[in-house]
């Protein structure tokens, strides 16, 4: 492990504010699907046997996922809209339904209850449970590609976009962030809000930015930040700071100094798009290649296709509140880890032709 210590920079901004127009739309009645059984064996860690697709999916590319109040389980589909699942039957969300763009790829729940789903071109939508509400530019978001979405102990939403910056949403009105503002990069793929209330912007090409609210902190390789694309950002449950990064490993922050993870201290792939910390205060990460790497904070553990995992490819990971992992990936619709064995979810229709299988390994 390396350890890297230097100083910061601070940039101090001013802002520009514009009012949202809230465009509204009343959803149509969403198809249900029933899921079918799987077939499921236990498994170890010395012998992992995958049990077969429990079918109902609209697509297999999961791109966000997100456990609802309720207890369930939304998933967002790059190319497929939005999927609920409920323990029993899927139903889906599409253009038909009140979402008129497809392509999810970030999700939220507010603390009033109401759901935020981001896409790669179409802004954002609100769902209520009944009807959706659609921002795009038009209403005051700066751009429409929405990479990530925060929202921050005072219950304004930020939405991290695709060279916008970051659109922060108070629920009248936008204010903009971007690089004149002090952002490092006007591309933001993930976020994060730190226990004393410090908003971490991960970026492409730009590192990490913090932001105080009232100035901008830069992360960057001078700083001991060595890879610039930053897909994800976790706080741990001791207050160190994690940065996934596309191509450089992963990054551990103290509020000092930096320790750094690769394929050589044992992560599986450097391009980390996604971490969680499970209950029992284990890291997880979803690579580009490698599957998940799992650290308990003394060694490294695999899974990947070998081990039953549908892809190796992981957009995003889910712990639901009965403790079962959840990985979204791509191609492979999702994996349900129960600490023993996998559940895959895909699309109703087998697209590999092959029927229902346990795998042994």
């Amino acid at each position: 492990m390396q350890i890297i210590i230097k100083f910061l920079v601070t940039v101090f901004f001013f802002t520009v504010t514009l009012s949202a127009i809230d465009n509204h739309f009343i959803a149509g009645i969403p198809e249900a699907v029933i899921a079918e059984d799987a077939n499921i064996k236990d498994q170890n860690l010395q012998d992992f046997s995958s049990s077969g697709k429990l079918q109902g999916l609209e697509q297999d590319n999961i791109r966000c996922m997100l456990q609802d109040k309720s207890g369930n389980i939304w998933f967002g589909i790059d190319g497929g809209g939005v999927s609920k699942y409920d323990g029993k039957s899927f139903t889906h969300f599409t253009e038909k339904e009140g979402l008129s763009y497809k392509y999810v790829i970030s999700i939220l729940q507010d603390r009033n209850r109401k759901l935020w789903f981001g896409t790669e071109g179409g802004g954002v939508f609100r769902y209520d449970g009944k009807s959706f509400t659609h921002f795009t530019k038009k209403e005051g978001l700066s751009t429409n590609y929405i990479m990530s979405i925060l929202q921050d102990k005072s219950g304004n939403l930020w939405f991290g976009t695709d060279d916008g910056g970051v659109s922060k949403y108070d629920g009248k009105s936008f204010t903009h962030f971007t690089e004149k503002e002090g952002l490092s990069s006007n591309t933001v793929l993930s976020m994060l809000q730190d226990k004393s209330g410090t908003i971490w912007f991960g970026t492409e090409e730009g590192g990490v930015s913090k932001y105080d609210g009232k100035s901008f902190t830069h992360f960057t390789e001078k700083e001991g930040l060595s890879h610039s694309t930053v897909c994800s950002i976790l706080q741990d449950k001791t207050g160190n700071i994690w940065f996934g990064t596309y191509g450089g490993g992963v990054f551990r922050y103290d509020g000092k100094s930096f320790i750094h993870f690769t394929e050589k201290e044992g992560l599986s792939n450097n391009r980390v798009l996604s971490m969680l910390q499970d209950k029992s205060g284990n890291l997880w990460f979803g690579t580009y290649g490698g599957g998940v790497s799992k650290y308990d904070g003394k060694s490294f553990i695999h899974f990947t296709e070998k081990e039953g995992l549908r892809s190796n490819i992981v957009y995003s990971i889910l712990q639901d509140k009965s403790g079962n992992l959840w990985f979204g990936t791509d191609n492979g619709g999702v994996s349900k880890y129960d600490g023993k064995s996998f559940t895959h979810f895909t699309e109703k229709d087998d697209l590999s032709g092959k029927s229902s299988q346990t795998e042994h390994f």
